[in-house]
């Protein structure tokens, strides 16, 4: 609305806002092919996950054949029927693809720059889809730390500790542009927000068994690379 992000006319406070600048494409054709044009780039941003999934696939497996195989098979997945819907998840999904592919290659390469500064670029910009992806830089540099303090490597501790509050910086740096163009409006989440109360039993056991999932990312993570590579 007047250049605002806005939902019921109302401007919003709101910073997921990379999927409607790339669906906002559409307003360049005529207003009968907005729905279809938006759909369309929809259902492109999900199936370009098939990039990420071979690429990763063929990291772990050694072989091409069985990544070309995979990715075949990742487009059957039912999730895919999500393309034809408006939603943030046909962007998010295929960045969150590419983060795990740049997490791999972190871990298992030899450090590169240029590959290291896209990761924590991409860690900073998912928080613009979905405002909960921002657990994937919590356990993303949560692990280094953890790593770095297992190998009792100080310098390479504070190296990660600077390296996440640069990826925080992208993401506060963002949001203040967002303020600044868009201005402040209605918080889009306080309805939702309002949803929690009153707390009941059932409530309770919902958000206890939410956090377990959300925060096991972290150990996880660590399990797996801890033991296996020192040099991080």
């Amino acid at each position: 609305m007047n250049g605002n992000f806005a939902k019921n006319y109302n401007v919003l406070s709101y910073n997921c806002v990379l999927y409607s600048i790339v669906i906002s494409i559409a307003y360049f054709f005529k207003p009968i092919h907005i729905a279809f044009v938006m759909r369309f780039i929809g259902v492109i941003l999900m199936c370009s996950s098939i990039f990420p999934t071979y690429l990763l696939s063929k990291e772990i497996l050694k072989s091409k054949s069985k990544a070309i195989i995979i990715s075949a098979f990742s487009l059957l997945l039912p999730e895919f029927a999500l393309s034809l819907y408006m939603i943030q998840e046909v962007l998010c999904y295929p960045l969150f693809l590419w983060i795990a592919y740049l997490t791999y290659l972190h871990f298992t390469r030899e450090k590169n720059i240029v590959r290291e500064i896209i990761l924590y670029f991409l860690l900073a910009i998912i928080f613009f889809v979905k405002s909960y992806a921002i657990v994937y830089a919590v356990a993303y540099f949560g692990t280094l730390c953890l790593i770095n303090l297992k190998n009792k490597d100080y310098k390479k501790l504070g190296k990660s500790v600077l390296k996440g509050f640069s990826c925080l910086a992208i993401i506060i740096f963002g949001i203040i542009l967002i303020r600044l163009f868009n201005g402040e409006g209605v918080n889009h989440y306080s309805n939702q927000i309002s949803q929690i109360f009153p707390l009941d039993t059932e409530k309770i056991v919902r958000i206890f068994l939410w956090n377990i999932l959300l925060y096991s990312t972290f150990p996880i993570l660590y399990r797996i690379f801890a033991s296996t590579y020192s040099y991080v």
